[in-house]
């Protein structure tokens, strides 16, 4: 769990640079949405995410929620999705220490 946190933001990092490599060479700064790397990598998951949510849960969550979210720049989304992660990984791996030492 800890690696797919550390993937994420190193993946967030080098979509910085991607980012900022097109910033220099068209003279202005269009961050790649997440939704798009997203698209890039599976779209069928995209959309059967999409199909799902709308269908059984709400429209306006994916609206307003994920729609929103996958807006998001990718640079900024994927290390704080990583950080979290991270810090869920330090917290398991806490309590399990503890309940070891009883």
């Amino acid at each position: 769990m800890r690696t797919i946190g550390w993937l994420l933001i190193v993946f967030g990092v080098v979509i910085l640079g991607r980012d900022c490599a097109r910033w220099l060479e068209f003279q202005y700064f269009a961050p790649t949405p997440l939704g798009q790397i997203w698209y890039l990598i599976h779209p069928a998951s995209l959309n059967t995410f999409q199909a799902f949510i709308e269908r059984y849960v709400a429209i306006w969550l994916w609206q307003e929620g994920f729609g929103v979210a996958l807006r998001w720049p990718a640079w900024i989304s994927l290390p704080a999705l990583g950080t979290v992660i991270v810090g869920i990984a330090r917290l398991h791996e806490a309590e399990q220490k503890k309940q070891q030492a009883y």
